[in-house]
This record gives structure tokens, sequence and C-alpha cells, in this order.
């Protein structure tokens, strides 16, 4: 299970009693809790809220990027 806090890019440590072994990269991907309003017409402005959206390049409505 990916902890809670977990909010970017990096490896994964699994530690034994023999020793221990890395992942290459993992990613935390972003989660959305809310859309609102959930329907709108073109030019509606809508929040997105959730996780991991700090970084944010894009955003696609059905394909119509923006």
């Amino acid at each position: 299970m990916v902890p809670a806090g977990a909010t970017a890019t990096g490896t994964v440590t699994v530690t034994t009693g023999c020793g221990s072994a890395s992942s290459t990269a993992f990613v935390v991907v972003p989660t959305l809790t809310a859309v609102s309003p959930f329907i709108g017409v073109p030019g509606t402005v809508v929040s997105l809220t959730g996780t991991g959206l700090t970084n944010t390049t894009s955003i696609a409505f059905a394909g119509a990027g923006g």
C-alpha cells in the first residue's frame, strides 16, 4: 500500500535481515476526490480537488485540453 503521505516520485526499498533492494522510479499518480460542478457548458469554470495535483501541466475534458 502506498502511504498516505507519499506525494512524489522515488524508489521503493525493501529491507530484510539479509540485505535490501530498491526499485526503479515509483510514481505516485494524481487522485481526484471532487469535481465541481459535475456538469457544464463550454466556458464553465471547474474546480478540481485531490492530491498530487501541484505540478499539473494540462487537463483535458473529453479529450479537449485546456
